[in-house]
Order: C-alpha cells, then sequence, then structure tokens
C-alpha cells in the first residue's frame, strides 16, 4: 500500500487536505479556554485614587461608588477594605477593594454596566472589575 501511495502522490494529498480543511474547521469552532466562564455571582471591584490621597478623601469619593451600589437593585450587599486587598496585606489608604454579591435575579451584563457607571467617576485614576473565584 505504501508503494502505491509513493508512485500515486496526488492520491495521498487530496485526503490530507481534507483532514487539514477538517482540523481547521475543528479549530476555528472550538473554544480555547480550559474553564467555562463562571457566574458564581459576585464580583471584585478594585479601586486606586491618585497617590498620596488621605484615608478621609478616599472615603469621601468612595461614597459615590456606594450610592450607585445601593441604586442597584440586583446588588444583595458588598463589603469594602480601605488600606487592605483580598491579601489582607496592607496597602496605601488610597487603594482597596470592594467584594459585591448579586441576588439569584439578575441580568448577564450588570458587571459591566457597573463597571461603567463606576468608571464615570471622575477622582479616581484607576478601577477593576473581576469575578470572584470561592
Amino acid at each position: 500500500m505504501l508503494s502505491w501511495l509513493l508512485a500515486h502522490r496526488w492520491a495521498a494529498i487530496a485526503p490530507a487536505l481534507l483532514i487539514l480543511l477538517a482540523a481547521w474547521f475543528a479549530f476555528d469552532r472550538l473554544g480555547s479556554s480550559f474553564m467555562p466562564e463562571m457566574d458564581e455571582g459576585t464580583f471584585v471591584l478594585d479601586y486606586n485614587s491618585p497617590p498620596g490621597t488621605s484615608l478621609d478623601e478616599t472615603n469621601h469619593k468612595l461614597m459615590n461608588i456606594e450610592k450607585i451600589l445601593l441604586a442597584t437593585p440586583e446588588v444583595e450587599s458588598y463589603s469594602r477594605r480601605t488600606g487592605t486587598q483580598l491579601g489582607f496585606f496592607l496597602t496605601e489608604p488610597n487603594s482597596g477593594d470592594y467584594l459585591v454579591k448579586l441576588k439569584e435575579e439578575r441580568h448577564r451584563e450588570l458587571r459591566k454596566s457597573l463597571q461603567m457607571s463606576v468608571s464615570r467617576l471622575k477622582p479616581s485614576s484607576r478601577r477593576c472589575v473581576s469575578n470572584s473565584v470561592s
């Protein structure tokens, strides 16, 4: 059989091209992540105000974020850490995070809409929204 394929190379190239095309088609359609996207009902909102901002000033600015969270009906509860983060190590008084727990009845794009609402607030230099992994 091998000698026949070597003598008739086009008979071997056509199936090889079909296999290559099938592999490309499968690669194009398959997902590339190891884990599916998870919705655990919580997310973390990191914040940083400009360096040198006092704890009182940071607190004053964060009250605007808390107003947004309280006005969002899908938010069940939240907790805020200022001067510390998820690793419980000390940081500057101008940074920290919110851990936001959502109600069961919510729409999927809530994180993005909250991030957009919070990013419209002028005084902070960086905010990051990410999933919480428990």
